[in-house]
């Protein structure tokens, strides 16, 4: 089975993403990424792109 890439998100520095971060440990993954990003950016998730660009089961 390949890696799980947990991801955590929130908007503004002021918010706080415990909740989410708890739920991903309950869940458990290999590896997280977490970013405080506001979407008034364009939607910029850098941190974000790194799971996306995760090998998967079947790709090169």
């Amino acid at each position: 089975m390949g890696r799980i890439y947990a991801y955590a998100r929130v908007s503004t520095h002021d918010q706080n993403p415990q909740l989410q971060l708890d739920a991903l440990e309950a869940g458990g993954y290999d590896e997280l990424v977490s970013e405080k990003e506001s979407g008034k950016r364009g939607g910029r998730v850098p941190n974000g792109r790194r799971c996306s660009r995760a090998p998967r089961p079947g790709t090169r």
